[in-house]
């Protein structure tokens, strides 16, 4: 997911903490919809809260 994330959206992404990252999801993203549709989807289904730093990286927490 976050390859995909960071090559269709030019971001980068990083986990605060590891077991975030070992999460798995099954499903489509819609590469065309903006990101911070993705991302309030991603939230409301999982949890996983974001945000992004003073560089422009995304973070999820």
């Amino acid at each position: 997911m976050c390859e995909v994330i960071e090559k269709r959206y030019s971001v980068i992404v990083t986990f605060d903490r590891q077991e975030v990252g070992n999460y798995h999801f099954t499903g489509m993203l819609d590469t065309e919809a903006p990101l911070t549709e993705f991302l309030k989807k991603l939230k409301t289904t999982s949890g996983i809260e974001y945000y992004y730093d003073e560089g422009g990286i995304l973070h999820f927490r």
